[in-house]
């Protein structure tokens, strides 16, 4: 039960992280999430993220127009792109982590005995 609470309350709160990041791109559109945000590749224009790492390139001193300032753009996109894959993979694996811990402590509750090891951020429960 305390498991699932925190769940939600989880929930609740990424979803709150998204909708704060809410903005207008760059044709216009209505985007959710934050630059850079798996949410907000899904939602923002081509034009839209062009202009958000265009930006970001020319704060590296590159010109606009010029061959480093293009692959500065596509290589931004890019590691953005994966960086965001990335969360995205990890917030799966947090939610699925709490299911089985909440598994676990159920199967614990039945029978009485537990025995918990914790290896980095993943803690693993047997009961016996």
């Amino acid at each position: 039960m305390c498991s699932f609470v925190i769940r939600n309350i989880i929930i609740s709160v990424l979803s709150i992280y998204i909708l704060i990041g809410c903005s207008t791109g760059a044709g216009g559109e209505f985007i959710l999430g934050r630059p850079g945000s798996p949410v907000w590749f899904n939602m923002a224009s081509q034009d839209t993220i062009i202009s958000y790492y265009k930006n970001i390139c020319k704060s590296y001193g590159l010109v606009e127009g010029s061959t480093q300032m293009a692959n500065c753009i596509q290589k931004e996109i890019h590691e953005g792109k994966n960086r965001a894959e990335i969360r995205k993979m990890n917030s799966f694996k947090i939610l699925d982590n709490m299911q089985r811990l909440e598994i676990e402590r159920n199967r614990s509750l039945q029978t009485g005995n537990v025995t918990c090891i914790e290896q980095g951020h993943i803690t693993r429960c047997s009961s016996y």
